[in-house]
């Protein structure tokens, strides 16, 4: 199946016309979106002024990192991703102030600490991801990444009943990253394995006739968006091509693709691609 993959996406320039849209717009990428830029980063088809592009947009915004956590986290991975070191000034500043925004509860706001009540709550998404880039730059054994693995293991049993769309994708890769990492206790890893399945087994039962999924009344029939965030979350749970599910989840996007390349900068579209060019990548459907 991965074959039959690769030939209908052989010549479909998805990380080029990727890496146009954000270049033409580059002065207009907030930080919050540099994620957007990971999966031309990451392929062989990246062009050659791109990763510069990048690098120089951080640093000239670099006072932007510190107005929201998730902009602070993703200026971090991108750096990282770019291949800055760990000890640069940057980097070394930015993990500071990011292990300072962290919440009595463990884990992190998408707001800063000044800008939020002292009873706030953190949120399970902004928490993986600090938890996981600053996982990749500190000792694991220090005592307020144990915190936040706290945090992360006690917000999967008690899921509220309306974590449904995106926030359960965020659920997922929680319960993926508590599964991958040795660093969570054994019980907690039970536990997101049994979350895991379940869940995986409720996003399958919800696909549509179509290959698609649904994210709003507005996308009943099926939408770009919510279907390349689950078809995502379905490949970092382990499902391949070679599964059903992810066959017409990919034919219902490809049946789609000429609105994927139509994507505008400052639209939900600009990340669905981003989202579809690093499953592609993932699977290594395309280089």
């Amino acid at each position: 199946m991965s074959n039959d993959l690769k030939k209908q996406l052989n010549g479909v320039p998805i990380i080029a016309i990727l890496a146009r849209i954000l270049t033409e717009n580059a002065d207009r990428i907030p930080l919050t979106d540099l994620y957007l830029a990971h999966p031309v980063l990451q392929s062989t088809k990246c062009p050659s002024a791109f990763p510069q592009l990048i690098e120089n947009h951080i640093v000239k915004n670099s006072a932007e990192a510190k107005r929201l956590v998730n902009a602070g986290v993703y200026a971090v991975e991108t750096l990282l991703l770019l291949g800055q070191e760990r000890s640069s000034p940057f980097v070394i500043n930015m993990v500071e102030w990011i292990k300072q925004q962290q919440l009595e509860d463990g884990g992190w706001h998408w707001r800063p600490r000044k800008d939020l009540p002292k009873d706030a709550q953190s949120e399970v998404w902004v928490t993986l991801a600090a938890y996981s880039i600053l996982a990749r730059v500190e000792d694991a054994d220090q005592l307020y990444l144990k915190a936040a693995r706290d945090y992360l293991s006690q917000n999967l049993e008690r899921i509220p009943e309306e974590a449904r769309g995106w926030s359960r994708l965020a659920y997922i890769k929680t319960a993926l990253q508590i599964i991958k990492n040795p660093e969570f206790k054994q019980s907690a890893k039970t536990n997101a394995d049994k979350y895991l399945q379940a869940t995986i087994d409720e996003l399958k039962s919800q696909q549509l006739p179509n290959g698609g999924w649904a994210g709003s009344e507005k996308t009943r029939q099926g939408g770009l968006f919510q279907t390349v965030m689950v078809l995502d979350t379905l490949i970092q749970a382990g499902l391949d091509c070679d599964d059903d599910c992810v066959r017409r989840g990919f034919a219902f996007v490809i049946q789609r693709m000429d609105r994927l390349l139509r994507a505008k900068p400052n639209g939900v579209l600009i990340q669905a691609l981003s989202i579809f060019c690093g499953t592609c990548l993932r699977l290594k459907l395309i280089k």
